[in-house]
């Protein structure tokens, strides 16, 4: 039968192991917390970059369609014959500077 010192020399052994194993144990897990947290901010700089990119692509794309959208409506706005607002502007300009001479020619009148 073991004695009182032996089994008090083996419980402050196996502390001292516990502690021991207590350490590295939290030592591990900072190691892998800093792990983590590195990618982390790896992945959400990754995720930011990746958002930039598609919202330049939309963009890109955006633009692209209006070009052609606006290209399809002249051209058919030509083919139809249909006047345009700047044709508009110059007809009105031009009757309203006959509307003048009229004017004009019935007071002299």
């Amino acid at each position: 039968m073991a004695s009182w010192k032996d089994v008090f020399l083996y419980a402050y052994d196996a502390a001292e192991r516990m502690e021991e194993l207590s350490a590295d144990f939290a030592e591990k897990r900072k190691k892998r917390m800093e792990e983590f947290r590195t990618r982390l901010k790896e992945s959400e700089e990754r995720a930011r970059e990746r958002l930039e990119e598609r919202r330049t692509e939309r963009e890109k794309v955006r633009e692209q369609i209006r070009a052609k959208v606006k290209e399809q409506v002249q051209e058919a706005v030509k083919e139809a014959n249909i006047a345009t607002k700047d044709e508009l502007g110059e007809l009105k300009k031009i009757v309203s500077d006959l509307s003048k001479k009229i004017d004009k020619l019935a007071e002299t009148k």
